[in-house]
């Protein structure tokens, strides 16, 4: 449920504020469970949503995944998209390593 919970975030803030034209979700199970939300809408600086106060949502989806001793890690960038990428191992004492930073 957890897993649904944040893609359900990522999900409503691509439909809110990306404005994108399409939404890629892919889910893998291998060593743990993969869940990636993509799009190509306006991108965004995250950085900036901290200096805001803002991010609220964000802020959830990293709890969320942190709960499941997973990882979160978001994208982006203006003009290029948003990927929200998590990460839940199996093992549960397995400490999740960061995925690598590029954006959509």
């Amino acid at each position: 449920m957890t897993l649904f919970r944040i893609a359900q975030e990522a999900l409503n803030n691509a439909r809110k504020h990306a404005k994108a034209r399409h939404v890629r979700v892919t889910l893998h199970n291998g060593d743990g469970i993969t869940l990636e939300i993509a799009d190509d809408g306006l991108g965004f600086n995250p950085k900036a949503l901290v200096g805001e106060g803002r991010g609220l949502g964000i802020t959830t989806m990293h709890e969320r995944a942190s709960l499941l001793n997973g990882r979160c890690d978001l994208h982006s960038q203006p003009g290029s998209g948003t990927r929200v990428h998590i990460f839940v191992p199996c093992d549960p004492h397995h400490t999740p390593e960061p995925v690598e930073k590029e954006s959509v």
